[in-house]
């Protein structure tokens, strides 16, 4: 079937349909329209208003190929351009081009689609959409879809457009870029692919009001990989959503035994707020791996209101293994209880957490972490930032903040190492770089360096591995030309009922601690507290400590490798056990003991006359200063001779030629007073 028309309009019903209800296929359905093609579904009653290719319940051959070119595409209100298939046959597949602008508007009716889709629990593969546009907006609960319900394969969704791709779910409902296995039997759900190729003047791919970009199973084939390539911005903002998810997605349901597909996000600059880019597991598949990069600015901001999240999950009991999240970012802003993450809840092993960027900032509860709530360990997190990282908790709204991994109670998985790398670091207002275990599994170890400083502020141990439960805490190793703490910073590992981890701040020029410590200290009837190892040249403690003590077990061992130690009279090292054997102290350098040589200055103002009241004249008996000029050895050099003067590279040693003025001859002298002339 073909049309051919200037302009053409389906309302109220209207339809253009292929069908077969036998054994043959459907035909193919071809429209070229050079002006605007509008399918509007309002007051249609119950009859069908769009364009078609099916296969009914009762064929078994397929459905076939829809293909419209438009200068423009308008569907609404229920209409729809799909090829499906309800028998055993396969589903055709879709392709609609226009130079001009494509709007799908649901006005609240989730049917309104351009879709391709196997319904039926007996169906073949499901055929592929793809749509170019000029721009393309799907609003009100419209969808781009692939579905299928049996046991072939769902197809892959293709969507490119030179300018600006909006999904707008109005609140109404979720309005979808979507593939998806849905059946018991279903094979793999498709794969989608969006394209944005965006001009200097052109807009952005904006994801507002439950609008997603989604792959899903519910069946025992794998969700399909989604992937974006924007040259623009990427926005997802999930504000009045009712209720409903704004994402770009990957899910395996807890019906499934397939896998989440991976997530690759190419923009010029990602915004993610109260929205989430993610692929997780519920069923016994694996989650897929996460990957965003942007050369630009990347913010990920729950607004202090709900969840945001660039994360890679397992969720259940019996689920697979979760996958990795990957960042490659200009800058990363994660802020408002906004996070990062991977995570596990059952046997599963939780995925490893990467962020590389040229700065990254965590304020006000935001966080990146790996966690396990299950037997699975939790991935590694591992930051490499090249410039400033700064983590600040004040305003957290009690959301933590920081980069942890963390082994929860209720599992017996372990925590994951956490490595950090950048240029420079500042933690302050509570935030914390951790490893932690509060069940039998081991605390994970840290490692925090830096090319410049590390400075740590406030009353709260900011680099931190510790154990609440049957696992022994993991080790910290820290790394930095300048480690300044202040105002009760610390530097801390510790366990409740098993062993401390050990602290070993490598070379460097500086170690200043000021009111803060560097602790190892095991407080239980068993643990053993951990060693300490502080190896830059020069440590000063201010009124601060370094502690590797223990209650049960055996004091650790501390080892201060400097070339000078200076401490404050009320600082103190210790390796004390109260039970137990107690830990040995040993200092390279002796301490250099300021308190003796200091003299507290008087309070009171001195006069100059108090200061000066002997007079010249009974100084004039007394002994006098005198500078002799004894020249450089050799024959005294005569007054009148050229000083030489030092030479300095590609300077000359006098600017002008110097020629010494006549003078009248001087007695040579061989002292000059120094002392004032008395009367």
């Amino acid at each position: 079937m073909t049309v051919n028309a200037g302009t053409l309009a389906l309302l109220r019903g209207g339809s253009i349909r292929s069908a077969t209800f036998a054994s043959g296929n459907a035909g193919q359905v071809a429209l070229n329209v050079n002006g605007a093609l509008i399918i509007d579904g309002t007051n249609f009653g119950h009859f069908i208003n769009g364009v078609s290719s099916e296969a009914t319940d009762s064929s078994s051959g397929s459905a076939g190929l829809v293909q419209v070119n438009a200068g423009s595409v308008s569907v609404r209100a229920g209409g729809f351009i799909n090829s499906n298939t309800r028998g055993t046959g396969t589903g055709g597949s879709v392709v609609v081009t226009t130079p001009g602008a494509l709007l799908l508007d649901g006005h609240g009716s989730g049917s309104t689609e351009i879709g391709a889709s196997a319904l039926g629990t007996r169906s073949g593969d499901a055929g592929t959409v793809t749509v170019h546009a000029g721009a393309v907006t799907v609003q009100g609960g419209a969808s781009i879809d692939s579905f299928t319900n049996g046991l072939g394969r769902g197809g892959s969704v293709v969507v490119k457009t030179p300018g600006a791709l909006l999904l707008d779910g109005q609140g109404v409902g979720p309005t979808q870029i979507v593939a998806s296995a849905q059946g018991a039997q279903s094979g793999n759900a498709g794969t989608i692919t969006i394209t944005i190729t965006i001009t200097i003047n052109a807009g952005a791919v904006t994801l507002l009001r439950a609008g997603a970009i989604s792959s899903q199973t519910n069946a025992a084939g794998n969700a399909g990989e989604v992937a974006l390539t924007v040259k623009g911005a990427l926005t997802i903002d999930g504000a009045n959503d009712g209720g409903f998810a704004t994402a770009v997605s990957s899910e395996a349901s807890t019906q499934s035994s397939g896998s989440a597909g991976t997530i690759q996000v190419n923009a010029g600059s990602v915004s993610v707020l109260g929205g989430f880019i993610s692929s997780g597991t519920l069923g016994t598949g694996a989650g897929g791996s996460v990957l965003v990069t942007t050369p630009g600015a990347l913010l990920v901001d729950s607004q202090g209101i709900r969840g945001s999240t660039i994360a890679a999950a397992s969720l259940e009991a019996q689920s697979g293994n979760a996958g990795a999240v990957t960042v490659d970012a200009g800058a990363v802003t994660v802020q408002g209880g906004a996070t990062i993450a991977s995570a596990t809840n059952g046997s599963g092993l939780g995925g490893e957490v990467t962020v590389r960027a040229s700065a990254l900032t965590l304020l006000s509860g935001g966080e990146i972490l790996s966690s396990t709530f299950g037997s699975g360990n939790a991935g590694k997190v591992a930051l490499k930032v090249g410039g400033a990282f700064t983590i600040d908790s004040a305003n957290n709204g009690g959301f933590a903040t920081g980069v942890s991994s963390a082994a929860a109670a209720g599992g017996s998985g372990s925590a994951g190492t956490v490595q950090v790398n950048a240029g420079s670091i500042s933690v302050q207002s509570g935030g914390q770089i951790t490893s932690s275990s509060a069940g039998p599994g081991r605390g994970g170890n840290v490692g925090v360096a830096a090319s410049s400083a590390i400075r740590l502020d406030g009353p709260t141990p900011q680099i931190t591995a510790t154990s609440t439960g049957a696992g022994d805490a993991g080790s910290i190793t820290v790394a930095a030309p300048w480690v300044d703490l202040r105002n009760g910073a610390s530097i801390s590992t510790g366990a409740q009922a098993a062993n401390g981890g050990n602290i070993t701040i490598e070379p460097g020029d500086l170690l200043h601690l000021q009111r803060s410590s560097t602790t190892t200290s095991v407080n239980s009837a068993f643990g053993n507290g951990g060693n300490i190892i502080v190896d830059p040249r020069l440590v000063v403690l201010d009124r601060s400590l370094i502690v590797a003590n223990a209650v049960g077990g055996d004091g650790g061992n501390v080892l201060v490798r400097a070339d000078q130690l200076v401490p404050s009279f009320d600082s103190a090292i210790t390796a004390t056990s109260q039970r137990a054997v107690s830990g040995a102290i040993f200092i390279t350098a002796q301490p250099l003991n300021l308190n003796g040589s200091l003299v507290v200055l008087a309070g009171e103002l001195r006069s100059a006359a108090a200061l000066l009241r002997e007079g010249c004249a009974a100084r004039g008996a007394g002994p006098r200063s005198s500078l002799l000029m004894d020249g450089r050895g050799g024959q005294r050099q005569a007054l009148e001779t050229t000083v030489p003067a030092l030479y300095f590279a590609h300077r000359p040693v006098h600017d002008v030629e110097f020629t010494a003025p006549e003078a009248a001859a001087v007695p040579v002298r061989s002292s000059i007073g120094l002392s004032s002339p008395c009367g």
